[in-house]
């Protein structure tokens, strides 16, 4: 499958609407770092509004100033770009990947955008501290957009807990652990757009309002759940707060289990 290749700068960055405008650039890109392109076209492609224009070449602007385009013609509606081939450090992508902007949007394809940068194998470690202040995102913010990655199946998290450093004489918090599923990602980009979009929805009210009773005609009385005392008409979220227990607690990655100890005889010694 084409990949294309986006610059950690922008990702690094609290740049999350020019990080879609060049990530459809790029994707659209000729051979020989040609696009072709209308204003109208950019428009529809990114979900964005009429009034948006002015930001989509105000951003070419950037980009030109910034040596991620050579140079770019705006001819009415039209536009002829020509991106730079030298554009720094950078992280490839799926071309596919703009599938998932146009459902998620891109504020949460930003962060997205921002694990995959560290991945290693589909694995990344990195603080909230450094997203925070390479992105200018709430700590908030991020840990609900976390939130909705892992509903969807997409990402795993996992707590690293502390760890004595020697050279700061202090304990300090590990890296947390980011896991990308590939699988689940795929899965999600392939349902039509319409659904996808009506699943993630679903999604953020839950998170956002994840005690929301849904009365049933004759409810039960209410019980205890793992988290306290589940208010009367919400019961029948319980399973549902599990799916979303990491709101309440930290996970852990689960350490391997140890081999079994191998013992060796000596017949000569019998």
């Amino acid at each position: 499958m084409k990949k294309i290749n986006i610059p950690n700068k922008l990702i690094e960055s609290n740049k999350s609407k020019e990080l879609a405008l060049y990530f459809l650039l790029a994707r659209r890109r000729t051979i020989d770092y040609k696009v072709f392109i209308s204003i109208s076209q950019i428009l529809v492609a990114l979900g964005w509004q009429r009034r948006d224009k002015k930001f989509i070449l105000e951003t070419l602007e950037y980009f030109k100033k910034d040596g991620l385009i050579l140079e770019y013609v705006f001819d009415d509606n039209e536009l002829e770009i020509t991106l730079s081939e030298n554009i720094g450090a950078y992280t490839r992508f799926y071309i596919d990947d703009f599938e998932l902007l146009k459902r998620l949007g891109y504020k949460i394809f930003h962060v997205y955008c921002f694990i995959q940068r560290f991945a290693n194998d589909g694995v990344a470690y990195f603080s909230y501290e450094y997203l925070e202040k390479a992105t200018q995102m709430s700590t908030k913010t991020f840990s609900e957009t976390i939130k909705i990655l892992e509903a969807l199946g997409m990402l795993e998290s996992y707590y690293q807990g502390w760890v004595y450093s020697e050279k700061y004489k202090k304990n300090i918090r590990k890296n947390n652990e980011y896991e990308i599923n590939i699988d689940k990602k795929l899965e999600f980009i392939n349902k039509p757009i319409e659904e996808s979009i009506k699943i993630l929805n679903e999604i953020k009210r839950k998170i956002n309002n994840p005690l929301t009773p849904q009365i049933p005609a004759n409810p039960p009385s209410p019980q205890d759940s793992e988290y306290g005392e589940i208010p009367k008409g919400a019961w029948e979220l319980e399973k549902e707060i599990e799916i979303f227990k990491f709101s309440y607690q930290k996970k852990q990655k689960p350490k391997p289990e140890p081999e079994p100890e191998t013992i060796v005889i000596n017949l000569n010694n019998i």
